[in-house]
Parts: C-alpha cells; sequence; structure tokens
C-alpha cells in the first residue's frame, strides 16, 4: 500500500458498510477517523473510487501477504488492529516495511545553490506535491503569510493561473511589493524539484506540505517538522496520523471541504510556530529516531522484510 495503515483500514472498512456523511468511521481498535477526514467521494457509493475499492478489495483475501509503508511505532495501533482482525477478520498478515527510501533521482542546481547560502534550519520548504493546484487568491495570502513569518523560504508553486516562467505573472500574482519584501530571503520555482534532495539539505527547518505519504515518510526519516495543509484525497486522514505521531501541526479547517480562504495572518501564526518550537522539534527528534530504528538489524521493518523473503521462499512455484 502507498498510503497510511490507518486511510488502508478506511478502505477496507468499505467491505463491511459504506460510510455514512457526518459519522466518525469507528474501527474496533483504532483511534476514530472523524467524519471529515475520508475525502467526499468515499461518502458516494455509485462514486467509480469506491465502486473500484468494493470490487478489487476482497482479492486482498487471497493474498499472502500485504505491505504496507509505514513502520510499527508510527501507526502502531492501527497495524494492531489489522493484524488481529479488528478492521476486517479475514485479511491476511500485514507488514509495515517502512519508511522506503526513493530511488536516486536527478539532483537540482539553482535551487540546491541557493539552500546552501542559508542557515541551518532557517527555510521553510513549502510545496503542496506535482497534483495539487491553488487558487490565486489564497497563493496571495500564502505569499503574505510568508512575508509576514519574516522566515526564509522555498516555494514550489502550481497553479492553473501561472503556467509560465515569467517572473511579471509571479509579480502580478503576489503583489508588487512582495519580491522586495522578501529580498534575499526566498525563492519561488515553477518547477520539478527533487523533494527529498530539498529536505535532507541542513537549511531546511520546516515543511509546509499536502500531506502526502511519500512526504510525511520522507519528513520522519529526516527530521523535519510539518505543517499540514490537505487538500483532498487520503491526506487529511495522513495528516492526522502525522499530528497524533509528534511530527507536525495540523488546524483541522485547513484542508477541508469547505474551508474558505485561509488567511495570511493565520499561515503567519502556524509558520513561525512550524519553525520556533522547541517542543515540536523534540517530538520529531523522537519519530526520526524510531524511523531509523525500524531499519536496523534487529528493527520492525527489517525483521516484516525477512518474514517476507521467508514466506516467499517456501512458496512453492508453479
Amino acid at each position: 500500500m502507498v498510503t497510511s495503515a490507518r486511510f488502508f483500514s478506511l478502505m477496507v472498512s468499505l467491505l463491511d458498510a459504506p460510510l455514512v456523511r457526518g459519522k466518525d468511521v469507528i474501527l474496533p481498535g483504532i483511534k476514530p477517523i472523524h467524519a471529515d477526514e475520508p475525502p467526499p467521494i468515499m461518502y458516494n457509493t455509485e462514486h467509480a473510487f469506491v465502486r473500484l475499492i468494493i470490487a478489487n478489495a476482497p482479492h486482498l483475501l487471497h493474498a499472502k501477504g500485504i505491505l504496507v509503508n509505514t513502520f510499527e511505532n508510527f501507526e502502531s495501533d492501527t497495524l494492531s488492529a489489522l493484524r488481529l482482525g479488528r478492521v476486517f477478520k479475514d485479511l491476511p498478515p500485514v507488514f509495515p516495511i517502512g519508511p522506503l527510501h526513493r530511488l536516486e533521482m536527478e539532483k537540482g542546481s539553482n535551487y540546491v545553490a541557493w539552500l546552501d547560502k542559508q542557515p541551518v534550519k532557517s527555510v521553510v520548504f513549502v510545496s503542496f506535491g506535482s497534483r495539487t493546484a491553488m487558487g490565486k487568491d489564497q497563493i496571495k495570502e500564502l505569499g503574505d503569510g510568508l512575508q509576514r513569518s519574516g522566515m526564509r523560504f522555498l516555494w514550489v508553486i502550481k497553479t492553473t493561473m501561472v503556467d509560465k516562467d515569467d517572473k511579471e505573472e509571479l509579480t502580478n500574482l503576489l503583489g508588487p511589493t512582495f519580491f522586495e519584501l522578501t529580498n534575499n530571503k526566498g525563492l519561488i520555482l515553477k518547477e520539478f524539484v527533487n523533494q527529498e534532495e530539498v529536505l535532507s539539505h541542513p537549511s531546511i527547518g520546516g515543511f509546509l506540505t499536502h500531506s502526502g505519504w511519500n512526504s510525511v515518510l520522507e519528513s520522519a526519516q529526516l527530521r523535519i517538522p510539518l505543517l499540514a495543509w490537505p487538500p483532498g484525497g487520503d491526506q487529511r486522514v495522513n495528516a492526522a496520523v502525522m499530528k497524533d505521531a509528534g511530527l507536525g501541526i495540523w488546524e483541522r479547517h485547513w484542508g477541508s471541504e469547505n474551508q474558505g480562504l485561509i488567511m495570511a495572518h493565520d499561515i503567519k501564526d502556524k509558520i513561525m510556530e512550524l519553525m520556533t518550537s522547541d517542543k515540536l522539534r523534540a517530538n520529531v527528534e523522537k519519530v526520526a529516531y524510531e524511523a531509523k530504528k525500524a531499519w536496523e538489524i534487529d528493527g520492525s521493518s527489517s525483521l516484516m522484510f525477512n518474514k517476507i523473503i521467508d514466506i516467499i521462499s517456501k512458496t512453492p512455484k508453479n
């Protein structure tokens, strides 16, 4: 599974009963999934995504095991409930083998050179993934919030309103004084960046993210606190997981179905908390320690991976 164990549990629960709009999802052994966490389409049993889950999920029962990109101490309650059959009694064994590492990707140039010039843990990385666009009014508020926070930032912008590498368009979008006020403190990109390379850079001190599962786990490994702004899909469930684990901050109305415009002063306050909270950083260090420990010789994910190899080696070949 390329999502959290918590969201996987939510999908499996559809085999027993449809979700009811406005009601929390109660699964034995798992902290309640609030009604506003699942994507709205999951409340529609006629939606293609839900029908696909219901049609395909029964095939899981014939598998010898289910691999999940998570680790034991990050989602321990959920993994325990899955293993004990509390979510669905006939599931095969669930193997948490995360956090997985990405394959080496092409490295950046201009943004790495800029990061090299910034102080340690001083930069907020702002990126909402490759598929999430943001409206121009919200981009303006986000820009104002970054500027008011006084923090350095590396911001990857994706919007249907901005699709050319043209600084004049960004100037119109962010306001005539934005670049003057943030001079030498920010870098804005409208291009692909190697996210893991950015997050592993010593100057990065926080990550404003859409809470895609890869982003969450990369941050867990690299000791980067998160400020979650999840717009859809599994991302609100992921945000709840990472907040409960102590990896970051999430204001529940950020990314909700009817969130409205998130204003600059709120964004500023949360960015400052992200970058200055000693308590948050201490919690993130604990998460990172557990993520690293999972893949040590006797770590939980390492042991699970060995079990998988054992199962495969004992499976008769046709």
